[in-house]
C-alpha cells in the first residue's frame, strides 16, 4: 500500500540455542538470546507503539531474552522477503503478506521458506483464538503454494484491518445529514448534498483501487471476492454485480465525486487530505487510528459500507493485518511460537485496544475493555465495527488478492473508468482477462 523505496542491508547476530521443530517446546538455554523480529508496520504509530509495550512484557518474562525489533514499511517487507528468507541470516519471527505476488505467502511457502504452524497452533489452541475464516484468509495455503484459503496455517494476524466507510461528521451535520448512510441510495444521495454545497463527495485515488472496488461489491455479492481468492469453479468478473459496480466509478467520476486530480493524487497524501475536512466521506481502513492528534478525532466517523447484510450483520473487507510467521530456517523456532502466541493472545488484546488499534484476538467483553482504555470517536468505532463483521457478518479479503497482478490491473482499470475513458464491460473482460489466465496457468 506505501510506495517502494530502496532498503539498506542490515546484519543481524544471533546468539545463543533454542529448540526447534514445529510443536516444541524452548529447552533449556545457555547465555543470551536476541530474538530477531521482522515487522512491516512502518509509518503506523499506533501499532508500533503496541508493540512496543507487548515487546517489553514478553522480554521480561522471559529473562536472558531481547527483541531485536527490525521496522519496515510492507512494500520493502514484500520486494524484499524472498532474497531475506532464501539466505544464511534470517529474522526469527517475520510478518508476511497475503497473496500471490512474489514476495508474498504463496510463492514463499512454494519454496519451502516458511515454517507449517499447525503444530504450534495444536499447541497453544489457535484455532478457537481466532475465527476459521479469519484463519484461512490470514494464513492458509496449500503446501504447494497455489491455493489459499485451505491447507496447513504458516501465519496468523495479532491485529485485525477492516475496510468501511468514513465519515466527516462535521461536514454532515453542517450539510443536513444526519445518520451514517447504511443503503446505497442513501449514500448516494449524501454525495449529490455535498457536491451541490460545493464540498467533494469522495475522497479518492488509485492507489485506493482494491478496497473500494471490493467496497462496492459488498451491497450486490461479496461472495464473488471470497470466490476469486478461493479460486471457486466458475468464478467470473463478467458479471452482473461486477458490472453495477463499474457503472458506480464511472458515474461518481464523472459527476466530479472525486477530489480535483485524483488521479495523480499520492497515496501517503490521500487520507490526510480527507482528514483536513473539505470531503465528506473516504473509504479507507482501520489501519488509521489512532488518529494523529492534529485531527480531532469528534469530528469523524468510520462505520460499514452500506452492504447485503446491512448494518446488523454487514459484510466488509476485513482480515488481519500482515501475518506472523516463522521462516524456515529461522535459528529459534520454538521461542519464536511463544512470541506469536503472546502477540495473538487474549491478554494480549487489552494492550492492542489501549494503544488505539484492532487486536485480530478480541476479548470476551469488549465493551468493558473499551471502556477501561476510555476509547471514544473513530477508534471506539473501529473496534465496534471490527466486532460485529466477525461475529455476525461476512468477512472477506481483498480483491487483489486474486492473482499476483490483480493491484496493478484494477489500478489500471479504475483508473480509466473513473475518469470515463472505458466503459463499465471493458472494466469488467480487463479483470476478468487478468484472473483468467492466472487460473488456466495453474491448471
Amino acid at each position: 500500500m506505501s510506495a517502494l523505496a530502496a532498503m539498506a542491508a542490515t546484519a543481524v547476530a544471533i546468539t545463543g540455542c533454542g529448540s526447534t521443530g514445529s510443536g516444541g517446546a524452548v529447552g533449556a538455554t545457555t547465555g543470551h538470546i536476541t530474538l530477531v523480529v521482522q515487522n512491516g508496520d512502518g509509518g503506523e504509530p499506533g501499532l508500533l507503539a503496541g508493540y512496543r509495550a507487548l515487546n517489553k512484557v514478553f522480554e521480561e518474562q522471559h529473562p536472558g531474552v531481547t527483541i531485536d525489533f527490525v521496522t519496515k514499511n510492507l512494500a520493502d517487507l514484500v520486494t524484499t522477503d524472498k532474497l531475506q528468507l532464501s539466505g544464511n541470516t534470517v529474522p526469527d519471527v517475520t510478518e508476511i503478506n497475503q497473496g500471490y505476488g512474489a514476495g508474498d505467502m504463496g510463492p514463499l511457502v512454494a519454496d519451502h521458506l516458511l515454517l507449517n504452524l499447525d503444530g504450534y497452533a495444536k499447541k497453544y489452541n489457535w484455532t478457537s483464538r481466532q475465527s476459521p475464516r479469519l484463519l484461512a484468509l490470514d494464513g492458509r495455503f496449500s503446501s504447494n503454494g497455489t491455493t489459499f484459503g485451505s491447507g496447513p496455517l504458516y501465519g496468523i494476524a495479532a491485529t485485525g484491518a477492516w475496510v468501511g466507510l468514513w465519515v466527516n461528521t462535521r461536514l454532515a451535520h453542517s450539510l443536513g445529514i444526519g445518520s451514517p448512510p447504511t443503503t446505497m441510495a442513501a449514500l448516494n444521495h449524501d454525495l449529490a448534498v455535498a457536491k451541490a454545497h460545493g464540498d467533494i463527495p469522495m475522497q479518492y485515488n488509485a492507489a485506493d483501487c482494491s478496497w473500494y472496488f471490493g467496497s462496492l461489491l459488498m451491497p450486490l455479492d461479496p461472495q464473488l471476492i471470497l470466490d476469486s481468492v478461493f479460486e471457486t469453479p466458475g468464478t467470473t468478473f463478467e458479471n452482473q454485480q461486477t458490472h453495477t459496480a463499474a457503472e458506480t466509478i464511472l458515474t461518481w467520476g464523472t459527476r466530479g465525486y472525486f477530489p480535483p486530480g485524483w488521479t495523480a493524487n499520492r497515496v501517503t497524501d490521500n487520507f490526510n487530505q480527507f482528514l483536513g475536512g473539505h470531503t465528506l466521506f473516504a473509504v479507507d481502513g482501520s489501519w488509521n487510528v489512532p488518529l494523529p492528534s492534529t485531527a480531532p478525532t469528534a469530528d469523524f466517523a468510520m462505520v460499514p459500507f452500506p452492504s447485503v447484510g446491512g448494518p446488523a450483520a454487514p459484510d466488509a473487507i476485513a482480515t488481519g493485518d500482515a501475518a506472523w510467521s516463522i521462516p524456515a530456517h529461522s535459528k529459534h523456532q520454538a521461542l519464536a511460537a511463544e512470541y506469536i502466541n503472546f502477540l495473538t493472545s487474549v491478554s494480549s488484546a487489552t494492550t492492542w485496544i489501549s494503544t488505539g488499534s484492532v487486536p485480530a484476538t478480541l476479548p470476551a467483553n469488549l465493551s468493558a475493555a473499551i471502556s477501561a482504555s476510555h476509547l471514544t470517536g473513530v477508534s471506539k468505532d473501529a473496534l465496534v465495527g471490527w466486532q460485529q463483521i466477525l461475529s455476525k457478518g461476512t468477512p472477506v479479503n481483498y480483491p487483489d488478492w486474486a492473482t499476483p497482478t490483480f493491484i496493478v490491473t484494477l489500478g489500471n482499470e479504475v483508473t480509466e473508468l473513473g475518469a470515463g475513458k472505458i466503459t463499465p464491460s471493458a472494466f469488467d473482460a480487463a479483470l476478468q482477462a487478468d484472473y483468467g489466465a492466472y487460473v488456466k496457468s495453474k491448471q
